[in-house]
Order: C-alpha cells, then structure tokens, then sequence
C-alpha cells in the first residue's frame, strides 16, 4: 500500500505542471488536464477510425507521465535544442519503465509514431494543442500562440492523411 500512496503523491505533480511554461499565456493548462483532453479525444476519434481502443487510452492518460520527474520541457525547446530532445526522449523512456515497465513498449511505440494508436494519440495530442491555442489567440494571445495554431493545424492534417486507411 505504501507504494501505491507513494504514485499517487508523485503522479498528482502533473496538476501542478504547466504546459507552455516558457511562453506568454493568458490562460494556463497543466499537463495533467492535457492528458485528461487527449484521453477524451482519443476516446472521440475511437467513432471514426478504426484501432486497439485500449492501448491508444493507455498511451494517452501516460503519454506526459515522465514529467513526474523531469517536467515539461515544451515543444519550442525540444525544437531549438536536439540534443536536449534526444536526452529528454532517452530519459522518458527509463522513467516510464520505472513507472509503468507493463507500459513501456506502448510508449516506444507511441514516441517513435509507428502503431495507428500511436498516430491516434499524436494527432489526438496535436488536437489538444489546437484548441489550446485556439482559445489563447481568441483571448488575444496572439504572438507565439498563433505560431503553435497554424504548426498544429498542418500537423493534424498531415496525421488524418496518414489514417485515411484506418477511416470508418
């Protein structure tokens, strides 16, 4: 039991991470509500395309569970920076199988986009930070935040033209 108290102490950090922590925001987000949403999405996407429901929703609520640990590092960095990138990904991938070890091979999976779950759960992820910043420009946030809508647009779009053999 003492264990069990102990993830639960340490996975509730994500209600307190931001995401976009490096930008200007008008609204924050924590990446806990971010997998929340990308569960949902997921869930939502489950009526249109056909794919193993139940390891897209287990990529989905995990997909952020490394930042425990080693927090959100956002997209703008990781792009900046590849070898910050790389180092992240290689330390995900240890602390989600300390974590989650049943898990693992669907995080490698979902980290090298190589499953029609994990292409769900990307363009499910990329969905989330479309409406994300969706609002923000909406908000008047429209620096940075229009920037992230139009790259996240192309995206989604490129990943529906890539599951168009999975389409119900």
């Amino acid at each position: 039991m003492n264990k069990l108290i102990d993830f639960i102490h340490q996975i509730y950090i994500l209600r307190d991470l931001e995401r976009y922590n490096n930008t200007m925001r008008i609204k924050s987000e924590s990446v806990a509500e971010h997998s929340a949403f990308v569960t949902l999405i997921v869930l939502k996407l489950y009526e249109e395309y056909t794919f193993d429901l139940q390891k897209a929703l287990i990529m989905a609520i995990t997909h952020d569970v490394p930042e425990v640990l080693i927090t959100d590092v956002p997209h703008n960095v990781k792009r900046r920076f590849p070898k910050v990138k790389e180092a992240v990904k290689n330390e995900e991938v240890a602390i989600f199988d300390s974590i989650f070890p049943q898990y693992t091979k669907l995080f490698k999976d979902l980290e090298e986009d190589t499953t029609v779950e994990a292409k769900i759960v990307v363009l499910a992820d990329i969905l989330s930070c479309v409406q994300y910043s969706t609002s923000e420009v909406k908000l008047g946030n429209t620096g940075y935040m229009s920037k992230v809508l139009q790259e996240s647009e192309d995206r989604a779009k490129i990943l529906t033209d890539e599951l168009k053999e999975f389409k119900l």
